[in-house]
């Protein structure tokens, strides 16, 4: 009887789900309206990407171009470098100010910016290598100065979080031994604490 009752309110329910749902729309154009809306934002949007992309790509491409034309010039590595370090692409970026400070050893400013794609690449000796090398062709490099102060502080924090106390594990940062002093048994062993050696009666 149960299951009669129940089998008749879910076939009610899905009729009247389906009723529902049977109803013509005579009105479509709020939606249409906001389909097109939406997908007319998707296409700037993706307008607007691709355009960007297409805008670094023709970039890089001159930038190469002028290096090919007059390999001794030197701002065509330095934009070269700088569009790969902008647009997060640190391995060429590196790479790319290597080279440019190839062809302008006395530039300070792109030692700077190798120390910050260093950065991205968690080489900290090398960036604080390559500002201090900005600072010593100008003194007056800020940037330079705070990318020092910068690793300087990064390795402090990675050593602070690394660092195992006396007599502790690195997880266990009250000096104590983990697990109040007690070792797991090994595999197969039987348990020595007192609890587990109570024989039930």
């Amino acid at each position: 009887m149960i299951k009669l009752i129940f089998l008749t309110a879910a076939l009610s329910f899905t009729q009247f789900v389906i009723a529902d749902t049977d109803k013509p729309v005579t009105d479509m154009s709020a939606a249409n309206n906001a389909h097109a809306s939406i997908k007319a934002e998707d296409k700037k949007d993706q307008s607007f990407w691709t355009s960007e992309q297409n805008r670094q790509a023709e970039l890089e491409k001159k930038y190469q171009q002028a290096i090919t034309a007059n390999s001794d010039a030197k701002k065509p590595y330095a934009y070269l470098a700088g569009l790969y370090l902008t647009n997060n692409k640190t391995s060429k970026a590196i790479s790319a100010y290597q080279d440019a400070i190839t062809h302008d050893a006395e530039n300070p400013k792109l030692y700077a910016a190798l120390s910050i794609a260093y950065l991205h690449h968690a080489k900290y000796d090398m960036a604080s290598a390559m500002a201090t090398e900005a600072l010593r062709l100008d003194p007056k490099l800020s940037g330079a100065k705070k990318i020092n102060d910068y690793v300087v502080a990064k390795k402090e924090a990675i050593d602070a979080a690394t660092k195992v106390p006396a007599g502790g594990s690195k997880y266990d940062m009250s000096g104590k031994a983990p697990h109040g002093g007690v070792m797991p048994a090994a595999v197969g062993a039987k348990p020595t604490d007192l609890m587990h050696s109570l024989k039930k009666q």
